[in-house]
C-alpha cells in the first residue's frame, strides 16, 4: 500500500481567509485509489518550513508527496524553491513547461482575459522547475504542475486553485493510477439497529478476523433507527479486493444475526 502526504501550501490557509477543500477532495481521491494518507500538513509560504517538512517526507521515504499551492508567479510563490532546496538541486528554465506557460498565455490573450502573451520575467517564474522534475499540463489554468522523483519518493506539485489541482491530478493519475496505486473498493451495510453501543463489539470482532479490511459504522437516520456500516479494502488486484469484502460482508452478516440484527429493509 502506498503512503502519501499532503502539505497544502499558502499564509491565506492559515490566515483562516481560504478553506483548504484540496486537502479534502486529495483525501478522497487517494482513498478510492488504494493509497494511506498518513499525513496532512498546512504550511506557510516559507522556504524553511517547506524544505524540511519535504526533507523528513523523503527520509521516511513517504512513497507519494503532494503539494498544493504556491506555483503561481507571484514573489510569494515558492513552492518549486523549497522543493529545489529538499532535493539538493537548482531551478532551471524548462523549455517543455515555458511552452506551456506560452500556449496558455497566447490562449488567454486571444480571448481577451489578459492584454499580451509576452513572457515577463514573472510569467517566466512558472517555467522554473527542479532540475530533472517534468512539467505537468495545466488544462484550466496556466502554471504547469510538476513531478520529480526524489530517491524512494515521488513529489508532485499541484497548484492551489482546486479547479486546476483537480484536472491536473487527475490527468496524471488517469493512466499510472492502478500501476502506482493498486486496487481499492469500499462496501455499504445498512443495519436495523440505532444503537451504536451493540454495534462495537461486532465489529471489532470482524476486524479482527478481517485485518485487511477497515471497518467503521456511521450514524444513518436515528428516526428510522439504522447505522451505515462501510467496508473498505486495498490490495494489488481488484479480485483480491472483492474477495476480501466479500468474506467480510458475510462474518459481519453471520454476527448481526448472532445477537438479533437484521439488515435494513425499506417498508
Amino acid at each position: 500500500m502506498k503512503e502519501v502526504a499532503i502539505l497544502a501550501i499558502g499564509n491565506e490557509l492559515l490566515l483562516g481567509e481560504t478553506q483548504d477543500s484540496n486537502t479534502y477532495w486529495l483525501c478522497q481521491q487517494l482513498t478510492k485509489m488504494s493509497a494511506k494518507v498518513i499525513r496532512a500538513v498546512m504550511l506557510p509560504d516559507e522556504i524553511n518550513f517547506i524544505s524540511e517538512e519535504l526533507k523528513k517526507l523523503c527520509t521516511e521515504k513517504v512513497s507519494l508527496i503532494i503539494t498544493s499551492g504556491g506555483l503561481g508567479a507571484t514573489e510569494d510563490d515558492i513552492t518549486l524553491q523549497a522543493i529545489a532546496v529538499a532535493t539538493g538541486v537548482e531551478l532551471q528554465l524548462n523549455s517543455v513547461a515555458y511552452e506551456m506557460v506560452y500556449k496558455k498565455l497566447e490562449e488567454l490573450a486571444q480571448a481577451g482575459r489578459i492584454n499580451s502573451s509576452d513572457m515577463t520575467e514573472s510569467r517566466k517564474k512558472m517555467a522554473l522547475l527542479p532540475v530533472g522534475s517534468t512539467p505537468l499540463e495545466n488544462s484550466v489554468g496556466t502554471a504547469p504542475g510538476v513531478s520529480l522523483r526524489y530517491e524512494e519518493s515521488l513529489i508532485v506539485a499541484l497548484p492551489g486553485v482546486p479547479s486546476e489541482l483537480k484536472a491536473i491530478f487527475t490527468g496524471f493519475f488517469k493512466e499510472e493510477r492502478l500501476k502506482f496505486f493498486g486496487a481499492y473498493s469500499e462496501r455499504d451495510v445498512v443495519v436495523a439497529c440505532g444503537d451504536e453501543s451493540m454495534l462495537a463489539p461486532i465489529l471489532s470482532a470482524v476486524a479482527t478476523i478481517h485485518p485487511m479490511v477497515y471497518i467503521k459504522s456511521k450514524a444513518k437516520d436515528f428516526v428510522e433507527e439504522k447505522f451505515l456500516i462501510k467496508l473498505h479494502a486495498r490490495a494489488e488486484e481488484q479480485k483480491v479486493v472483492n474477495r476480501l469484502l466479500d468474506e467480510a460482508e458475510l462474518t459481519l452478516i453471520e454476527k448481526l444475526k448472532e445477537v438479533g440484527i437484521g439488515l435494513y429493509q425499506k417498508s
